[in-house]
Parts: C-alpha cells; structure tokens; sequence
C-alpha cells in the first residue's frame, strides 16, 4: 500500500484552495473600496462641520443679525435688530465682535466668484468667497433668529444647511442635514 495523495486529489485541493482565495480576495479588495469611498466622504463632511462652526464662532460673538434673502457684500443693511423666522432666508448678515458686517449667504449665479452650492462669506466691502470644498454641493441653507427686541432672552440663531456631499471615488453622492444652534454672548440689555 502506497502512502501519500494521489494526482487527482492534489488537483482538486489546489483547485478548492484556488476557488476560496479568490472569493477571499474580492471580499478583500471591495471592503479596501467601501473604505476609500467612505474615508473619501468623510473628508467632505469634515469640510461643511468646519465651515459650520466657523460660522457658528462668528454668529456667537457677534450681534444686530439681519436675515433674508437679499444680502449682497457691501450693501447698507438697516441693523435694526429683530427676529427673522419666515421661510426662505437664505442669508444672514451681522456686526462681528471687531465691528466689521459679516454675511453669509448660499452661492448662486449672482455671489460670483461664489460658486453655485457653496456656502459663502463676506466680511467688510470684499466679495463673496466660498467656505466650502467644491465637492460640497448646499441645496438648502437657512437662518431663523429668535429672541432678540424687549423680551428677556438672548438672541439665538438656528443655522440649518443640507445638501449633498459628492467625491470623485464614489458614485454615490451622500445626502447631508445639519442644523445647529448659536446664542449671542453678549449680554442684550434693552434699556
């Protein structure tokens, strides 16, 4: 009696071992894709958290926020300070703590160099300049602000921004909600 494996069962052990391997490797390689993709979107979201608390730090220092839709750079703004809850007011303009105005608004044709989709700022007389990576693309930006005038709370806005976050290595565009909340400082005495 010979010891040892015969030709045929070498074949077929190489041939199963051959067959795992390769599931194993595609697994392997699409898991390594699925992370690239993901750090990728990452990254992206990373970019509108920051342009966000930017934001945030500005707003929270700041006071006389003026809401619409018509903020333009440069532009007398009536800083009569007010609430401004209505639907659609994608901008907010505001004295800063170095008493320069800042604004904010949602790029769009007219905020050129500002892209289409960018969340862009303005500070002083200067232009709009995006705040955001152009793979941020912002479908909605909006800005309600509560608690200013004669009543005993502190002026809030409430900043709220979705869009869709797109990379070249994905071909699936992650959807974004964010909103975020910032109270003024500075203590609002009405005399």
């Amino acid at each position: 009696m010979n010891k040892g494996f015969t030709l045929i069962e070498i074949i077929v052990s190489v041939g199963i071992f051959a067959i795992v391997m390769t599931v194993a490797l595609g697994a392997l390689l699409s898991i390594n894709v699925a992370n690239q993709r993901a750090q990728a979107v990452r990254i992206v979201i990373d970019n509108v958290n920051f342009a966000l608390d930017s934001m945030a730090r500005e707003m929270r220092l700041g006071s006389n926020y003026h809401c619409g839709t018509d903020i333009t750079p440069g532009a007398e703004i009536s800083f009569s300070t007010a609430n401004c809850s209505g639907a659609g007011l994608t901008g907010i303009a505001f004295v800063s703590s170095q008493q320069t105005q800042i604004q904010y608004r949602l790029g769009s044709a007219a905020t050129s160099p500002c892209p289409t989709g960018a969340i862009c700022v303005s500070e002083g007389e200067s232009g709009f300049s995006a705040l955001t990576s152009p793979e941020v693309a912002a479908t909605g930006l909006s800005f309600v602000v509560t608690g200013t005038g004669s009543d005993d709370k502190q002026p809030q806005v409430i900043l709220s921004v979705s869009g869709t976050a797109s990379v070249e290595s994905s071909k699936v565009p992650a959807d974004f909600k964010i909103q975020t909340t910032v109270t003024q400082r500075r203590v609002e005495i009405n005399e």
